[in-house]
C-alpha cells in the first residue's frame, strides 16, 4: 500500500471548507436561526462559534510561545508532567485532630497540605504541623498577618530549608475585598514573607488569589482582570520597597479558583500565563517565561451546593480536570461537603482521589500539553486573554486595584455579572443539577448552617464569597425552617392531578410539575391518571394539599379545565390551584374559573414559589 495510513484512511472524505460545513448546518437547521440556536454568548463578551477549523487561529503564533514555555517547564515534583496534590487541613477542630488529619493525608495519596490558620486565630501551628517534614512535602500556609512571623520561625527551624516546597498564602489584597481593611503593615509583611521565600527556589512568599472575584460571581475575563491588577498593586508596593520586579514574580504563586465551564477554564489558566508574561515585559523582567509561573487551582465556592452536595463530586471532577488540562502547578480539591459542616474522612477521601485519579487510572500526567493546538481553545484562550486586558487597563486607569475598588468599579461590574447569572439561574436557563433541576425533595438538612453575610463595611461594598445556588437553596431553606419550627406533618404539599385522554401530556407535566415545585421544597404527591375529569377533582380533594396541580394536554384544559377549577373551588376555595401548561386559548376562562396560575418552561422559578410562599404564609 502505498501513502500514509491518514491519506488512505481520509480518501473517501474529500476537505471541506468551514463555510461549505455551516451552509450545511443552516440546511439542517431547517430556516431555524443559525446564530441563536448554536451560538453560545458568553458573559465575557464575546460569541463562541460551534465550530472551528484550522483558519480560525491563523494569526495566533504568540500562543506558540507559551506551548513551548510549558513544554520545557517540569512540574514541582521535578517530572515532565505533573501537579501537587494538595490536601486542606481542616482548624475548625483542635490542633491535635488538624495534625492527624494532615498526617493522614500525606500517608495516603497526598503530596502537601494547606493549613488554613484563619480558621482558628489561637491556633498553635507547631503543634498542627508536629512530625510533618517539609523538605519532604509541600506545606502552604494560609495566614492572618499576625501568624506570619510564628510561620517563618517554624519553617527556618527546619532541617533543610533550600528544599522547602510550599508558600505562604497572605493576601492582604484578597482580604481587603472581603474585609474592607487594608494597611501599609499588610505589604510590609508580605516583603518580609518574599525576604525570606527568596533564597528558596520552590517556595513562595506571596501568592495571589482569583477565588474573592470568581467566588462572588464575576466573569473569568473579570477573575483574569482583577487578579492581574491586584498582582500589579503588589509590584508597585513592594519594588516602591525595594525589592525588583523580577524578585516578585518569582517568589509570587497564583491561587486561582476553578468552576465548570469545562473549557473556558481550562482557557483561563492558558490565558492567565499569558497575561501573566505580557505583565512581566512591562516591568522589563525578560528572563520569565509563561511556563515559569506557579499556578495553584482550587475547586470553586460558587459552584458548590448545600441541597444534594453528593453533585458537588462531579463538579469538583470536572473542576480538576480543566485545572490539570489546563496546565496547574499544584491543586486542592475541597471536599464536597465542605461547606454544609465538617467533611469526613471519607469526602476527604473521595477528594483527595480525584486527582490522583486522574493520574494513576486517566493518565493526564501523560502529555505534557493535551489542549495544545485545539481550535476551539485556542480561540477562547486569545479572546480571554482580550478582553482580560481589556478590562486591566481600565482598572489601572482609575489609579490601580485599592483606588478602583475603593470607588467601587470593580463590585459594579461584578454585581452586573452576579444578578445576571442569578436571573439565568432563577429562570432555569442555567441548569444546576439538584437545585432548580431534579430536586431531591426527600432530603433534609440542618439550617442552622445556611447563613448570608450583608456584604459591607463603613459604608464600602464588600465582595461576598457565595454559592450560585444561594438564590433558590435561600427559598428552599425558607421552606424547611418552617417545617422545622411547625413539624415535618405540616410541608407543604403539593398534588399533581393527571387527567384527559393523553397519556404523554400528563405525564410530561406531571414531571415538570414536580421538578419545578420540589425546588421550593415541598411534598410532592402524584394521582392516578384518570381519563374523567370529575375523579381527577375527588382525588385532588381527597388528598388534602395545600398546592393542586391540573396536568393534561392543552386540548383537555380547553375542554375540560374550566369544569375541574369550578367542581374543585366549589369544595375548596384555600388550596392553590395551578395549572401546568401555558395554554393561550383558555387561560381566561381559566383564571374566571379559579385557578391561581400557571408553570411552564418559560415561567420564572424563584419569584413563582417564592409568591406561593407567601400565600401559604411560608414566609
Amino acid at each position: 500500500m502505498k501513502g500514509k495510513k491518514e491519506d488512505i484512511l481520509f480518501a473517501d472524505f474529500p476537505p471541506l471548507t468551514k463555510e461549505e460545513w455551516k451552509a450545511q448546518v443552516i440546511s439542517d437547521l431547517k430556516g431555524a436561526d443559525f446564530d441563536k440556536k448554536l451560538v453560545w454568548k458568553t458573559l465575557e463578551g464575546f460569541d463562541l462559534q460551534p465550530l472551528y477549523t484550522k483558519e480560525d487561529i491563523n494569526g495566533l503564533d504568540y500562543l506558540k510561545n507559551y506551548h513551548s514555555s510549558v513544554a520545557r517547564n517540569p512540574s514541582p515534583t521535578g517530572e515532565q508532567r505533573g501537579w501537587l496534590n494538595i490536601e486542606k487541613t481542616d482548624l475548625r477542630v483542635s490542633e491535635t485532630q488538624a495534625n492527624q488529619m494532615a498526617q493522614k493525608a500525606l500517608n495516603t495519596g497526598a503530596d502537601g497540605i494547606l493549613v488554613d490558620t484563619t480558621e482558628n486565630h489561637q491556633a498553635d501551628i507547631k503543634a498542627v504541623v508536629k512530625g510533618i517534614h517539609p523538605e519532604c512535602c509541600a506545606v502552604f500556609f494560609k495566614s492572618l498577618k499576625s501568624q506570619c512571623n510564628d510561620v517563618r520561625n517554624w519553617l527556618s527551624a527546619q532541617r533543610d530549608v533550600p528544599a522547602l516546597m510550599g508558600g505562604i498564602i497572605f493576601d492582604p489584597i484578597s482580604s481587603y475585598t472581603t474585609n474592607g481593611t487594608i494597611t501599609q503593615e499588610d505589604f510590609d509583611e508580605v516583603l518580609k514573607n518574599i525576604e525570606f521565600s527568596a533564597s528558596i527556589e520552590k517556595f513562595f512568599g506571596l501568592s495571589v488569589s482569583s477565588s474573592p472575584f470568581a467566588d462572588a460571581g464575576s466573569t473569568i475575563s473579570q477573575e483574569l482582570a482583577f487578579t492581574l491588577s491586584a498582582l500589579v498593586e503588589y509590584l508597585d508596593k513592594l519594588t516602591a520597597a525595594g525589592l525588583s520586579a523580577e524578585t516578585v514574580l518569582k517568589n509570587t504563586s497564583f491561587h486561582i479558583s476553578i468552576g465548570t465551564q469545562y473549557f473556558m477554564e481550562i482557557a483561563k489558566l492558558r490565558a492567565l500565563r499569558v497575561l501573566l508574561y505580557q505583565v512581566a515585559n512591562a516591568y522589563g523582567v525578560g528572563n520569565i517565561k509563561p511556563g515559569d509561573f506557579f499556578i495553584h487551582s482550587q475547586s470553586s465556592r460558587w459552584t458548590k451546593t448545600t441541597f444534594d452536595p453528593y453533585v458537588n463530586m462531579l463538579r469538583n471532577t470536572t473542576e480538576a480536570m480543566s485545572a490539570i488540562i489546563g496546565g496547574c502547578n499544584s491543586i486542592c480539591i475541597l471536599p464536597y461537603n465542605e461547606y454544609i459542616g465538617l467533611p469526613d474522612q471519607q469526602s476527604r477521601r473521595i477528594s483527595r482521589n480525584i486527582p490522583n485519579m486522574l493520574k494513576e487510572e486517566s493518565y493526564f500526567d501523560k502529555i505534557v500539553d493535551p489542549s495544545a493546538g485545539s481550535y476551539y481553545i485556542e480561540t477562547i484562550t486569545d479572546k480571554l486573554v482580550d478582553s482580560a486586558w481589556s478590562i486591566f487597563n481600565t482598572v489601572e486607569s482609575q489609579g490601580g486595584f485599592v483606588e478602583s475598588f475603593k470607588k467601587g468599579f470593580i463590585q459594579s461590574e461584578i454585581e452586573a455579572v452576579r444578578t445576571e447569572k442569578d436571573k439565568r439561574i432563577a429562570s432555569r436557563r442555567e441548569i444546576l443539577v439538584g437545585i432548580n433541576e431534579y430536586p431531591n425533595t426527600k432530603e433534609k438538612v440542618d439550617t442552622s448552617l445556611f447563613a448570608l453575610s450583608n456584604g459591607k463595611s463603613d459604608g464600602l461594598q464588600l465582595l461576598r464569597p457565595r454559592s450560585a445556588a444561594e438564590l433558590v437553596e435561600s427559598m428552599r431553606m425558607d421552606t424547611e425552617k418552617y417545617v422545622s419550627k411547625h413539624g415535618e406533618e405540616n410541608r407543604p404539599k403539593v398534588f399533581l392531578a393527571k387527567f384527559g385522554s393523553s397519556a404523554a401530556m400528563k405525564t410530561a407535566r406531571t414531571m415538570f410539575s414536580g421538578g419545578f415545585l420540589g425546588c421550593a421544597g415541598f411534598n410532592i404527591e402524584e394521582g392516578k391518571p384518570l381519563n374523567k375529569v370529575e375523579e381527577a377533582v375527588l382525588q385532588a380533594l381527597d388528598s388534602k394539599s395545600q398546592i393542586v396541580v391540573m396536568c393534561a394536554s392543552d386540548e383537555d384544559y380547553m375542554e375540560n379545565g374550566e369544569v375541574f377549577a369550578k367542581q374543585f373551588r366549589a369544595a375548596n376555595t384555600e388550596a392553590l390551584l395551578i395549572v401546568a401548561g401555558n395554554p393561550a386559548d383558555a387561560i381566561e376562562k381559566l383564571q374566571a374559573a379559579g385557578v391561581d396560575d400557571f408553570i411552564h418552561l418559560r415561567k420564572e422559578l424563584v419569584s413563582t414559589l417564592r409568591s406561593f410562599q407567601e400565600k401559604l404564609n411560608l414566609i
